[in-house]
């Protein structure tokens, strides 16, 4: 069979006290999408207007 392979969505959701107003929460590890745990290609999460300690985002991921 032929096609793309199956994908799953993974989200990160963190509450981070204590940030300054320029800081920010990255997320890196093995895969493309993650930065290959390069922090400069690292994926940075979404700050939360509402509730400013909390930081979420999504990718999706091949299954393996």
């Amino acid at each position: 069979m032929t096609g793309s392979p199956a994908t799953t969505r993974v989200c990160f959701a963190v509450d981070v006290e204590d940030l300054g107003p320029s800081d920010f929460v990255l997320v890196t590890g093995s895969t493309v999408s993650l930065g290959q745990w390069d922090p400069l290609k690292a994926m940075t999460l979404t700050q939360d207007a509402a509730r400013p300690s909390f930081f979420c985002d999504h990718f999706e991921s091949v299954k393996v």
